[in-house]
This record gives C-alpha cells, sequence and structure tokens, in this order.
C-alpha cells in the first residue's frame, strides 16, 4: 500500500497566504498593537479558519528577550467578515 499525498493546489496557496495576511491585519485593527510586537501568525487550519498567535517580547536583562504569546485566537473568515473565539476586546493602542 502507498501512501497518498495530499496538497493544496497552488492557486489554494496563494488564496490562503493573501487570506492569512489579512486575517493578521484585522486582529491587529481590533485588538491593537503590543508596544512589544514581535509578529502576529495566522495559521490556516482548514477551509476560512485560522488559529491566530500574536507574540510579544520583553526585554529580561543580559541580551536576553522572553517571548511569549499574548493573545490567541481562532479566526473564522466569511463573506461577510471575521468571527473569532475568545470575541477580541481591544487592549492595545491603535495600529
Amino acid at each position: 500500500m502507498t501512501a497518498k499525498t495530499i496538497g493544496r493546489s497552488s492557486t489554494e496557496r496563494v488564496n490562503h497566504d493573501a487570506d492569512t495576511y489579512e486575517v493578521e491585519q484585522w486582529i491587529l485593527e481590533e485588538l491593537g498593537e503590543p508596544g512589544n510586537l514581535l509578529k502576529v501568525e495566522a495559521k490556516p487550519l482548514w477551509d476560512d479558519y485560522f488559529r491566530v498567535n500574536v507574540y510579544t517580547q520583553t526585554d529580561v536583562g543580559l541580551s536576553a528577550k522572553e517571548v511569549a504569546v499574548s493573545d490567541s485566537f481562532f479566526v473564522f473568515k466569511s463573506e461577510a467578515g471575521f468571527l473569532s473565539n475568545p470575541p477580541i476586546v481591544r487592549r492595545y493602542n491603535l495600529v
């Protein structure tokens, strides 16, 4: 028996890349931008569902930095907009 490789077409990957960027930007617009933001990472799960993590870094001295996931959301993208779980509440300044 051989394993069957399941992958996305190049068109689907391009669409997911654009969707991922759109989701990341929406998160920052709704949440605000932490002063110590490292990155926002939206990972496509299936269909139009994403797991979004907001990473921050804090200087802990001696040239060391602590990286943490400060916020995490499960996001659904539809034609009407975005839904997140948990709901997003602004915590930081505007982007």
